[in-house]
């Protein structure tokens, strides 16, 4: 096995491993980043982003494909507290879409993508 040198190793390709090398690279620094797995993770998986998230990621250059892969926002958002992902749900959080207007704070909206698409 060849020697391979790099100046920063990012071990692990979740969203903060993808992130960092994103970060990382687009600045100009020789960045590898390793995972593991062959793919994406067969569990569920939670999915939204934050407005301040979805700052970061315009600045990293991805909001748009993240934008583009969200769904469901504008039906509302609804919040299940469940015992399991297929078990009986313990509390239900329902809003509606003027509820998530985060103009005052930021110019990002929410993202809706899951963290496998992302």
């Amino acid at each position: 096995m060849a020697d391979e040198r790099t100046g920063v190793l990012v071990v692990g390709a979740g969203l903060a491993g993808c992130s960092a090398a994103l970060f990382l690279a687009q600045r100009g620094v020789d960045v590898l980043l390793v995972e593991r797995h062959p793919g994406t993770s067969p569990h569920p998986r939670a999915s939204g982003q934050y407005p301040r998230t979805m700052e970061m990621l315009r600045v990293g250059g991805v909001a748009d494909d993240v934008l583009a892969a969200s769904y469901g926002l504008d039906r509302g958002l609804t919040i299940k507290i469940a015992e399991t992902v297929q078990g009986p749900v313990f509390h239900t959080i329902v809003g509606g879409t003027d509820d998530y207007d985060t103009s005052a704070i930021s110019p990002a909206k929410f993202g809706m993508a899951s963290q496998d698409v992302v």
